[in-house]
């Protein structure tokens, strides 16, 4: 599990990163800890169509990987800050040069004939999540930049909470988690080649903070900038998913509000995904 030194973000959230990246893509449009490691979906069903814009990333840094991203744009999208740590944890991978990130995109079936494949040209982390010997989740939340527009996408990229508008979303409310991951809650076993989704509830402030005691007690987490999912059995995201969305479906469309990052700390008796209590923590996206 990681987590953070005992800080809190000066600007709070992961928005003005993603923010900055906007200004970006805006303007591009205007003219014409071992990586890996994670989360995957515990109890899920083949995804639905509109959610083509979640990716697989099979390599960062030049070396294997299996963490999740969502297009935002067709050259920007987002995963999560510890999925381009390098090794040791104290700095992070390189993009370059050409081939070292292998992103697939465009399906809900990585065997599938219909599958792109993507490379990246650089990796920017979150100014506040910063690499060192221990592990570290403030702000966990990373945009990876592509060398190249993805094709066939037809427009269809993440719709981002606090920057296309925003969606309302309380403690209880339905959200649908989506990745590429092993289906075991013991966090073993192959990908799933297919894209699979669950849907659990966003759970309070207050009940994510008593299911990651240590993480209140050194201020490992920054509980205000989070969203905290799940907790009812059989029900998760696990080891692989890393990055991977938070999703709100507000008036037919699936809004983008968070980014997995960990798993609670409790219960103690087990270390498997999807056990009762056991909660997603995702950084949020919308400071």
């Amino acid at each position: 599990m990681r987590a953070t030194r005992g800080r809190r973000c000066p600007h709070g959230g992961a928005q003005r990163l993603v923010l900055a990246a906007l200004v970006l893509v805006l303007g591009a449009a205007g003219e014409r800890r071992a990586t890996g490691s994670g989360r995957r979906i515990i109890g899920g069903a083949p995804a639905a169509g509109e959610h083509r814009f979640v990716t697989k990333i099979e390599r960062l840094g030049g070396r294997s990987t299996t963490c999740t991203g969502e297009l935002i744009s067709p050259t920007w999208m987002l995963t999560a800050a510890h999925c381009i740590l390098n090794f040791p944890g104290n700095g992070y991978l390189s993009g370059a040069p050409a081939g070292n990130t292998r992103v697939v995109y465009g399906c809900l079936d990585v065997r599938s004939a219909d599958c792109r494949v993507a490379d990246a040209q650089r990796y920017v982390a979150h100014p506040c999540y910063t690499p060192a010997p221990a592990d570290i989740d403030h702000d966990d939340i990373a945009l990876i930049e592509l060398r190249a527009p993805v094709e066939g996408m037809d427009g269809q990229f993440a719709r981002v909470d606090g920057l296309h508008g925003s969606v309302p979303l309380a403690d209880g409310d339905p959200v649908t988690l989506a990745g590429f991951g092993t289906t075991r809650p013991s966090g073993g076993g192959a990908a799933s080649p297919v894209l699979l989704e669950v849907s659990v509830r966003k759970r309070s402030k207050a009940f994510c903070m008593q299911q990651n005691p240590s993480a209140v007690r050194n201020g490992w987490i920054d509980f205000d900038h989070v969203i905290c999912t799940g907790g009812d059995a059989g029900k998760d995201s696990c080891n692989g998913d890393s990055g991977g969305p938070a999703l709100v479906l507000h008036e037919g469309t699936p809004w983008l509000v968070g980014v997995a990052s960990i798993g609670s700390e409790l219960p103690l008796s087990t270390g498997d995904c999807a056990a009762s209590g056991r909660l997603g923590v995702y950084t949020e996206v919308r400071a």
